[in-house]
């Protein structure tokens, strides 16, 4: 359901002050602690129109406070209730290889697996794990547009806001800090517009974040923007963000440089002042995204939609608008041996015989299978132990990752159901005599 909001606009004219800043305010009664712990947005560019859907998670106690975002230019808003961004980070997000699996787990059913997880400490970690605890959500009640200038007056030194900016704190009992007040210089006094959104929060809690609802912002520009509030710095711990662009061409930052994280699934480890390009490529008609970004978001697709997403944390740098132009040889993301690909599914095949050929288990059971000529249930114990490697691979594993146990177990059945009772003998020995060449070697 949407809810759109008739901004009221209020003007005032006064003498300029130069920017100063932070990245975007959120203020409340009291002024209390309200951090943000990260964005997320589409930036969706068509026909000299940016259409902006944002949301922010917070860490706050507050039962109501406001936040002010800038503008160029006075923009139609809505707040969305049936848009997830849960929907389109889960098909945005690139999982690791199947075959990654296989290998974190190698030797299988084999001791080996033990002494190494005792020993080693775990590497990089990846994106597949589930996030915790959800947040509460807040409600977006109002919104006003603010115009005008920011003067100093010429007697305290202090800097005196648009009154209708001014009033606006006064009935939320909100007192802006001199830093606050510069910060709306360096949007006012550029000719952009603030957007106030009234944000309640219906059970306000010191344990849990928040989240507010989406909204949506759709205003005039040549290229895709998502505008911020400016600051000289950037703070201690900056939020990170999550960015999708949509347009008819893959986007990249004009604002910052831009890098294609070809192995997106590896944890992110927070690279700041610089764009991450984590999923990039070509939204196909019968595809799920097309659903998603035309029906959930409703946002009017492109002849030739391309979605790229970026993973992204400021630096040291001074906070400014992101500004997004068109990429030069963007890659595809994920590109070739990805998740499902034929080189995963091969390295699953070949990565699944591991514990036969190099688990002591194995070594030990067919140098036991080579000494003997017993024709009783010996002779089961090698291909009894490949059934065991084959099952662990299809407990062990997910989708086509359960294909690392299809070699071992045709190997047991083959060793069991299709050979002579010599040939058995046969191939335990000359397995067995090449290990222990390859060995001694």
């Amino acid at each position: 359901m949407r809810i759109r909001i008739a901004a009221a606009i209020a003007v005032l004219a006064v003498v300029s002050v130069g920017p100063a800043a932070r990245a975007e305010v959120f203020v409340g009664p009291g002024d209390p602690d309200i951090r943000p712990v990260h964005y997320r947005a589409v930036v969706s560019h068509r026909a000299d129109s940016t259409t902006l859907i944002q949301t922010v998670e917070v860490d706050s106690r507050a039962a109501r406070f406001g936040w002010l975002k800038p503008f160029p230019a006075p923009p139609e808003i809505s707040v969305e209730s049936d848009i997830s961004f849960e929907t389109l980070d889960q098909q945005t997000r690139i999982r690791a290889p199947y075959n990654y699996a296989v290998r974190d787990n190698l030797f299988g059913p084999s001791s080996v697996s033990w002494w190494l997880a005792a020993l080693a400490t775990r590497g990089p970690g990846r994106n597949d794990a589930a996030t915790d605890a959800q947040p509460r959500r807040l409600e977006v009640t109002d919104a006003q547009i603010f115009e005008g200038r920011v003067q100093t007056s010429t007697i305290t030194g202090k800097m005196i806001v648009p009154a209708a900016l001014q009033a606006w704190c006064d009935q939320r009992g909100i007192v802006l800090s001199e830093i606050t007040k510069s910060s709306f210089a360096g949007v006012l006094n550029r000719r952009w517009v603030l957007v106030g959104l009234d944000v309640v929060d219906r059970a306000p809690s010191r344990t849990a974040t928040a989240i507010t609802p989406p909204v949506r912002f759709r205003f005039p520009s040549k290229f895709a923007l998502l505008p911020l509030l400016r600051q000289p710095r950037a703070l201690p711990k900056e939020p990170p963000f999550a960015v999708w662009t949509l347009a008819d061409r893959r986007l990249a930052s004009s604002t910052f440089p831009t890098e294609w994280i070809s192995r997106p699934w590896e944890e992110d480890r927070g690279r700041p002042g610089r764009f991450e390009g984590v999923f990039s490529r070509a939204v196909e008609a019968r595809d799920a995204l097309t659903e998603t970004l035309s029906r959930s978001f409703d946002l009017q697709l492109p002849p030739t939609p391309q979605l790229v997403r970026y993973r992204f944390r400021h630096g040291i740098e001074i906070w400014q608008e992101l500004g997004f132009t068109p990429a030069v040889d963007a890659p595809d993301i994920p590109g070739f041996g990805g998740r499902g690909s034929i080189s995963d599914v091969l390295l699953c095949l070949l990565l699944g015989l591991t514990p036969l050929l190099f688990s002591p288990e194995s070594w030990f059971l067919l140098w036991l299978g080579g000494r003997t000529n017993d024709t009783g249930w010996v002779k089961y114990l090698w291909p009894t132990y490949a059934i065991i490697v084959a099952g662990y691979w299809f407990v062990r594993l997910d989708g086509v990752g359960r294909l690392a146990g299809l070699l071992p177990l045709a190997i047991a059945a083959y060793q069991m159901f299709g050979t002579t009772e010599e040939q058995r003998r046969d191939f335990v020995r000359v397995q067995f005599k090449r290990k222990a060449k390859a060995s001694s070697s």
